[in-house]
């Protein structure tokens, strides 16, 4: 692999698999079948600094993803003469919620938090700075489109008054209609007028938020050091995008809506909203279960 750029996951994988091979005194060229699931299984072992499960099903089917590649190029190179990650029977991942999905209370604190930020602002490029997160953020809670898509908008994607936003998914590559509500239709009215004159020096003026990697990087930068300071840990806008899912389900809205506002094509994917929250199954039990405690004198 020597010249070739390597990701630093890969990275620490294949040294992870070397070390478990030197350990176990078995030759990378020479592996087995047995050997390559022996090593899956070891994975599962591994335990952090707290004792607690290191790796996740989801990230250990990736290391192995990351040494049947490793094994392929070594292939092509003659350097093996098969690849036996290929035929282990590979650990099911499964999607899964970001690790921090805030509830509707928090999210309404952090929203409130990056607004106030336009106020506290130590100067006005820190100012205007804050009001295009703002703006961004009330457009994602809105829709719960990709910050990808938010950052390629222009004007022109926008129906405010049927209060539609034409979206293009990178993922699927077709474009798709979000839906504003009308507290975000208020404030887009408001950024429409004054954009132009706030950022005058936006070097992609035909874009909404001025386009680029830098847009989401700093949006995510920004409301990630906002979350921290109010005390509701790392969040940025993967999250964001996956409160707006939670939310709408725990208010009853049916899964295949949900479904369509995410733009995702098959149900299953939506489906990992509805693990439930156990903080939510006391009060689900107090309101539904039969035998509901109503007087003292009925138990008396």
């Amino acid at each position: 692999l020597k010249g070739r750029k390597i990701a630093g996951h890969d990275k620490v994988t294949l040294f992870q698999y070397f070390d478990y091979l030197n350990e176990h005194d078995i030759e990378h060229n020479r592996i087995k079948i047995g050997d390559a699931e022996g090593f899956q299984r070891y994975l599962f072992t591994l335990r952090d600094e707290n004792g607690g499960v290191m790796y996740n099903p989801r990230t250990i089917t990736n290391k192995i993803g990351t040494l049947i590649l490793f094994y392929n190029y070594l292939m092509k190179k003659g350097k093996a003469a098969c690849n036996p990650f290929q035929e282990i029977k590979r650990v099911k991942g499964g999607k899964s919620l970001p690790g921090n999905i805030l509830d509707e209370e928090k999210l309404l604190r952090l929203l409130n938090g990056i607004k106030e930020r336009i106020k506290e602002g130590k100067d006005l490029c820190e100012k205007r700075r804050f009001y295009r997160w703002h703006i961004i953020a009330e457009l994602m809670y809105s829709t719960g489109a990709r910050i990808n898509e938010i950052v390629k908008l222009k004007e022109e994607d926008f129906d405010l008054e049927r209060g539609i936003v034409k979206l293009y998914d990178d993922k699927t590559g077709k474009e798709r209609i979000g839906f504003l509500n009308s507290f975000t239709c208020e404030v887009l009215r408001l950024y429409f007028k004054v954009r132009e004159m706030l950022f005058v020096k936006q070097s992609n003026k035909e874009m909404l938020f001025g386009g680029g990697p830098a847009i989401r990087r700093g949006f995510n930068k920004d409301t990630n050091r906002v979350s921290k300071d109010l005390g509701l840990g790392k969040f940025t806008s993967h999250n964001l995008r996956h409160s707006f899912g939670y939310h709408m389900l725990r208010a009853g809205c049916d899964i295949r809506y949900i479904q369509a506002f995410l733009g995702h094509e098959r149900l299953g994917t939506t489906q990992v909203y509805t693990k439930i929250d156990k903080r939510d199954l006391k009060a689900v039990l107090d309101k539904y279960h039969p035998r509901k405690f109503r007087r003292y004198n009925e138990i008396s």
